[in-house]
């Protein structure tokens, strides 16, 4: 796994390249243009662009303070082994004329650009790949943001976000200790006065719901599915799922899969 955060001017049109990988850059700031085999367009803010493999292309500024981006890019090999690229990724690459691409709205665009820092900074293992890869499905799906009750105190606020996050999940409540950045013990009190639960309960069931957005949009075997999500055993995460939604996770998957539709 590859991620860089770009900076280019303007200049001349730098020389088309090719690759053996799967990538996708999201552009953040600035103005630029995208050149093709095919042809060439301009690129603005917040737009997810997708490249296949053994595409030529290449990306320049184009206004005064050139383009900013951010690029993210997997081997092929990876993709597979996750089962999320032949399930629902993979549209967003399907051969065609022009390379598609997405606009994101400042939520969804500042959440992968979080996530891209995020994982510039650790480890680039299959393990975070995966993580990577559940939260680029997400976005690409529109998923919902992270529902919050009104009144929350910021510190809780930002510490439910970052804690709702594949990774932050995976370390359950030590992740959310950090990001709340207040004692355990306080931690649990506003748990109680704001969400009437506690923090064990919420991280559970925050991977419950990750677990299921991935039965219903990959074919990850159980066991990986299981421990992406933060579960230590298939058997807990069965039992925890079936009270949670009254079915087995093969059974949810069977009834609710969704698979993207190729883009248009």
């Amino acid at each position: 796994m590859h991620i860089a955060s770009i900076q280019t001017g303007r200049g001349p049109t730098p020389g088309m390249h090719r690759h053996d990988f799967f990538e996708c850059f999201l552009t953040l700031d600035g103005l630029g243009r995208h050149e093709r085999v095919d042809g060439s367009g301009e690129l603005g803010a917040r737009e997810l662009h997708f490249i296949r493999p053994e595409q030529a292309h290449s990306v320049r500024g184009a206004g005064p303070s050139g383009l900013h981006f951010l690029n993210i890019a997997f081997s092929p090999a990876l993709w597979r082994g996750s089962g999320l690229l032949q399930d629902s990724l993979l549209h967003y690459w399907k051969p065609g004329r022009i390379p598609h691409s997405l606009p994101l709205d400042r939520a969804r665009s500042r959440r992968l650009q979080d996530l891209g820092r995020e994982a510039a900074r650790g480890p680039h293992g299959p393990v975070e790949a995966i993580g990577l890869l559940a939260t680029l499905l997400q976005l690409v799906q529109g998923g919902e943001a992270l529902r919050q009750p009104s009144g929350l105190p910021d510190w809780l606020r930002d510490g439910l976000e970052a804690a709702a996050k594949p990774a932050a999940l995976r370390s359950g409540l030590p992740a959310l200790l950090q990001a709340c950045g207040r004692s355990q013990e306080h931690v649990n009190r506003v748990f109680r006065h704001h969400l009437a639960t506690t923090p064990t309960a919420w991280i559970c069931r925050q991977r419950l719901k990750l677990a299921a957005s991935l039965l219903r949009s990959t074919s990850l075997p159980l066991l990986d599915l299981a421990l992406e999500c933060g579960f230590e055993s298939p058997s807990y995460f069965h039992r925890r799922f079936q009270e949670a939604f009254h079915t087995t996770p093969l059974r949810y998957r069977r009834e609710n899969r969704r698979i993207l539709p190729p883009p248009s």
